[in-house]
């Protein structure tokens, strides 16, 4: 079937193509926002997640010196509860 084009047809159809286009370009723009938007977000949890693996290994270094501290500091407290509880012996008299 042969279909003959007018110039009427012809100028809406072109019409109709220019809206298509348009639109296309709104949406792609849209898009593109929408792709900004997330790919900063995702650089900024990044971001957000390296800095606090980085803050968790300075407190878990920190938490280590001062159990160690702590245990020193329990080992000098026993070892003044026994020189109390025996005074002579620490002392070295009676033997």
């Amino acid at each position: 079937m042969i279909r003959i084009v007018t110039g009427r047809r012809l100028r809406a159809l072109s019409a109709q193509c220019e809206q298509a286009q348009t639109r296309a370009r709104e949406v792609q723009e849209q898009a593109d926002q929408a792709y900004s938007g997330y790919t900063r977000a995702l650089y900024d949890l990044t971001a957000r997640a390296e800095e606090a693996e980085s803050d968790a290994e300075i407190i878990r270094e920190e938490a280590e010196q001062l159990t160690a501290a702590l245990d020193a500091a329990m080992a000098e407290l026993e070892a003044a509860r026994q020189e109390l509880a025996n005074p002579a012996a620490a002392r070295g008299v009676g033997a």
